[in-house]
């Protein structure tokens, strides 16, 4: 937002639509606070802005119909699927919405994903994937947050992801088909049609300078169209651009 605000010229209108498959009415508190707080702040930088709010009743299904196109605008799309604050989705369920996301016609797709993936391996092996992966991410936070927000972050968004974690994949080794790990992302993505877009240099060097006002421990990396955080040596996150 405060990119567009610095543009020549002025900012364009900026139209955040988000789609939800929502449960319950925590879910749509949730996504209605999220308009809010963003409406606010594009206010504070006199940024023109509308939020919109789509919900997906099919756990299965995307329609790209769902969708309000305005002729002229520029479409960017950002996934974030499997982070933190994120329920798990099946494999199915992200292929049908890319699939319905190349229908849009976008001019770019950004994605985030978390780097622990969820598999047919035994159930004993992922649990210790997942403590370590975890373990990290409480690691990082210790030194990154004041202890109040860290006990929010701890309590609002890792223990229910952590309880998700534990039982989705336990129940994926009884569907065959289900599982969704992290390296095939690149199999769905291209299947939908889909090409991995470079970062560019002054991606990188945002990347790095914003990494630099935290604690030492954190570490970037770069893995072709994707970049890497990291605590220490282990893989946190990732982002990527596609098109």
């Amino acid at each position: 937002m405060q990119a567009l605000v610095a543009r020549p010229g002025g900012p364009p209108h900026l139209r955040i639509t988000a789609l939800c498959r929502l449960h319950g009415k925590r879910g749509v508190a949730t996504v209605q606070e999220t308009g809010k707080r963003l409406t606010e702040f594009a206010a504070s930088l006199n940024l023109p802005f509308t939020f919109n709010q789509v919900r997906i009743d099919n756990e299965e299904e995307f329609r790209s119909s769902s969708v309000k196109l305005i002729r002229g605008e520029a479409l960017v799309v950002n996934c974030m699927i499997h982070l933190p604050h994120m329920p798990h989705r099946t494999a199915s369920s992200v292929s049908s919405f890319l699939q319905g996301v190349r229908k849009l016609c976008p001019l770019l797709v950004t994605l985030a994903e978390d780097e622990l993936g969820c598999s047919t391996s035994a159930f004993a092996l992922h649990f210790f994937e997942a403590l370590h992966h975890y373990s990290a991410i409480f690691d990082s936070l210790e030194g990154s947050l004041s202890p109040s927000a860290r006990t929010v972050v701890e309590r609002l968004f890792l223990s229910p992801r952590i309880t998700s974690t534990i039982t989705f994949c336990g129940s994926v080794n009884s569907e065959p088909g289900a599982e969704f790990t992290k390296r095939n992302w690149f199999s769905l993505l291209t299947s939908a049609s889909f090409k991995p877009v470079r970062l560019s240099a002054h991606n990188l060097c945002q990347a790095r300078l914003l990494l630099g006002l935290f604690k030492d421990g954190f570490k970037l990396d770069e893995d072709r169209n994707r970049l890497i955080l990291g605590w220490r040596s282990r893989p946190l996150f990732a982002v990527s651009a596609w098109k």
